[in-house]
């Protein structure tokens, strides 16, 4: 073999080398936009059917720690709060039960639920109406009986309830209103009635007080039979007064007009002598 075949020989190879590594290289990127694309699973769990896209995880992204992360691996559907592993949920996600009708529908954003959630019964009529925003409750929310008529609504925000919350009755009259802040229930307040409480002291001073107690009451009972008396014997006391004053008048009349004129009063000089001027005896 001359010196110029070997070097052929040589070229030769180096360009199928050449080629077969290029190849290789474009399978790879084949691979590799192919994760990148969203590819469409349905995947079946006992009743329902699910629907959904997948994503490769941005690396630019870090897992927020209090957030649930919905994600694919192991032909299975996962959720986790603040960590994922395999492939995130992106895109539109829908249930269905095993006669086809429509069970739930939303989106996912890396792995978040975002947007209007909806729910439905097996009948067709709605179950919830909720909103999310990067995974989180925020926004107005419902939820209906079967029948179609609303059990409940209100307002949810960063995950907790807010502001007003209705109860509705099946026949759609309000069955009660609740008031929440930042997810607690505000309770109204109610009027307290003062109760005066005892003072709690030692037994000692207790039987002392109890016998001042005592004391006490005997000496109000006392009080109040003096008072009752007395005003009892002023009542009886003023008839026979009265009667009394009566009769004295009376008497004092009747004296008056049995009582004769005013008695002259008993001369006792001497009566005069009478002389008589046709006496012979005169001098």
């Amino acid at each position: 073999m001359t010196f110029f075949t070997k070097i052929f020989v040589a070229f030769t190879l180096l360009i199928a080398c050449l080629t077969a590594h290029c190849q290789e290289r474009l399978f790879k990127e084949r691979m590799f936009k192919s994760l990148k694309i969203d590819p469409t699973i349905t995947q079946s769990n006992g009743d329902s059917t699910f629907t959904f896209h997948i994503k490769k995880p941005d690396p630019d992204l870090q897992p927020d720690l209090k957030k649930y992360y919905t994600w694919f691996h192991d032909g299975d559907v996962k959720t986790t709060r603040g960590a994922y592993t395999g492939k995130v949920l992106h895109g539109v996600y829908e249930k269905f039960n095993h006669q086809g009708s429509l069970l739930g529908k939303g989106e996912f954003n890396h792995g978040l639920k975002t947007g209007v959630w909806l729910s439905w019964y097996d009948n067709g009529e709605m179950r919830t109406q909720l909103v999310y925003r990067q995974g989180v409750r925020s926004g107005p929310f419902r939820e209906f009986y079967v029948t179609g008529e609303t059990a409940k609504k209100g307002k949810y925000r960063n995950d907790k309830l807010v502001g007003k919350i209705i109860h509705y009755n099946e026949d759609g009259t309000t069955l009660k209103t609740e008031r929440f802040d930042n997810g607690k229930l505000i309770v109204p307040k109610v009027k307290k009635i003062k109760v005066k409480k005892n003072k709690t002291t030692h037994p000692a001073t207790d039987s002392l007080r109890q016998k001042k107690d005592r004391k006490s009451l005997k000496r109000s009972d006392l009080k109040k039979k003096k008072t009752s008396e007395e005003g009892n014997s002023k009542n009886l006391k003023k008839p026979t007064q009265i009667k009394v004053k009566a009769q004295n008048k009376s008497d004092s009349k009747t004296e008056k007009k049995k009582r004769p004129g005013k008695l002259k009063k008993h001369d006792t000089s001497q009566p005069k002598a009478y002389h008589d001027p046709d006496d012979p005896t005169r001098l």
